[in-house]
């Protein structure tokens, strides 16, 4: 078992140093059969970024109610968009969640074969460049993701995309 959370830099995995990928596919892997977690350096996601993202998040949760609401479309019961403070609640559980949150997810192409199978992301109107920082971070932290699940497709003995098509 181990005795400390490891810290992994996804830079080791990138590079040409095939005993560093190794390394890093192996401590990895480790670390989620161990212990679940691990940290990540050098994922490449602009830290910048993170930061005005969260400035958008609080500004939008700072919203009123009212205006927030809009941004909660009944229908596809929280895929995207708003979800307002103590709707949701845990699986045979009558008490609400204290939580209120707001989902995006891909963002896809009018020619994608999937487009319209897609739920569309509904973006708020209020705060400036909101909708462009938060694809921007999608597609980075997607990036990130993807390379991760090689790594982990490589543990389990499989091909580097063995994970990666899943989720396609």
């Amino acid at each position: 078992m181990l005795d400390v959370i490891p810290q992994v830099n996804l830079q080791d995995f990138t590079s040409n140093g095939s005993q560093r990928q190794k390394t890093f596919v192996q401590t990895v892997g480790d670390a989620l059969a161990e212990i679940g977690f691990f940290v990540l350096a050098g994922h490449g996601v602009d830290t910048h970024l993170i930061s005005r993202c969260y400035n958008h998040a609080a500004t939008f949760f700072n919203l009123p109610e009212k205006v927030k609401d809009t941004y909660e479309k009944q229908e596809i019961n929280g895929q995207r968009g708003y979800t307002h403070f103590g709707k949701e609640h845990a699986k045979d559980s009558t008490q609400p969640d204290l939580k209120e949150f707001y989902q995006i997810g891909r963002t896809l192409t009018i020619d994608h074969p999937l487009h319209y199978q897609f739920l569309h992301n509904i973006w708020p109107t209020e705060i400036d460049s909101f909708k462009q920082d938060f694809k921007d971070l999608y597609l980075q932290l997607e990036r990130c993701a993807i390379q991760l699940l090689s790594a982990c497709s490589l543990y389990l003995e499989q091909p580097v995309d063995w994970l990666s098509k899943m989720s396609e």
